[in-house]
């Protein structure tokens, strides 16, 4: 695992979504049947490389690849205490 600091610009290639209380598809259907996307790979890499060199070629320092953690604030306390009793 990298240390990351203020500053750094990260590329993310993988999600966490932990939020609740809401539609979890991305297409509810309308006049077609309920369709789920495949999101195995969610960014294309493809596209990180551009924006990577791009991002260097301006002076930026960048990390490609990462997790994005998206939780509602209600889940914070209870994720917290779950990662912390399985890092014991």
């Amino acid at each position: 695992m990298r240390t990351l600091v203020r500053g750094i610009f990260v590329l993310t290639d993988q999600f966490l979504d932990f939020t609740k209380n809401r539609v979890n598809t991305f297409y509810e259907g309308g006049d077609r049947p309920v369709a789920h996307v495949d999101v195995t790979e969610p960014y294309s890499p493809e596209l990180r490389g551009i924006v990577e060199s791009a991002a260097k070629s301006l002076g930026l320092t960048v990390h490609n690849g990462g997790t994005s953690l998206h939780v509602q604030r209600v889940l914070v306390l209870n994720l917290l205490l779950k990662f912390a009793c399985m890092l014991c």
